[in-house]
């Protein structure tokens, strides 16, 4: 499995360099945690391709929203406790007042794809794989499925204000279920938007 996500995400890493911050909100004390989307953005010093992560604690604070783009191609991730155990699982996910839909969700704690994509180095990482149930049986999460399952995300997020998800196979603990208030996502998230349009 991190062979596989390895290779979804390789495709990105020629395109990032060291992260810079786009718009920084620093919080007035080193012990608080920001408010609202944090948008960092990452620059190759060779190619100057540019790469963003927007990411957005729960109203819980137990978990984090994120959204990476690279290329044009988006992936959408949570950032949950680490009690939270399993390479796969699933997850019941709903915006607004919508029907939820079920996501497949796959971890990813290596090193180089934190830094790729702007994962927790001291939470576990889910990358959303995709919501198709005949995909995820057959194991199909391939790099075009995972782009079109985090543009999918970015719409939603987009047209929403809020986001709630509950993994499907953890027991009940800290992150296994939060709720995103969405809202200000257009406004610090127009730099990203601007070099990676939703289509």
């Amino acid at each position: 499995m991190v062979r596989r996500m390895g290779a979804v995400l390789f495709s990105c890493a020629l395109l990032v360099g060291s992260p810079t911050v786009a718009s920084p909100q620093t919080p007035s004390a080193k012990t608080a945690r920001p408010a609202g989307w944090v948008l960092n953005k990452q620059v190759d010093k060779l190619t100057d391709a540019q790469a963003f992560t927007i990411v957005r604690r729960s109203n819980e604070g137990t978990a984090s929203l994120g959204i990476h783009c690279a290329g044009g191609s988006y992936t959408a991730f949570l950032a949950v406790p680490k009690t939270v155990e399993g390479a796969l699982t699933l997850a019941e996910v709903r915006f607004d007042k919508r029907e939820a839909i079920g996501v497949t969700l796959q971890r990813f704690d290596e090193e180089f794809l934190v830094s790729l994509i702007g994962g927790s180095k001291t939470q576990a990482n889910y990358v959303f794989m995709t919501d198709d149930a005949q995909k995820a049986v057959a194991g199909n999460f391939s790099a075009d499925e995972t782009a079109r399952m985090g543009m999918s995300v970015v719409k939603a997020v987009q047209s929403s204000s809020q986001m709630v998800y509950r993994l499907s196979l953890v027991t009940a603990g800290s992150g296994t279920e939060a709720t995103f208030n969405l809202s200000g996502f257009a406004q610090t998230a127009a730099p990203m938007i601007k070099e990676c349009p939703i289509q």
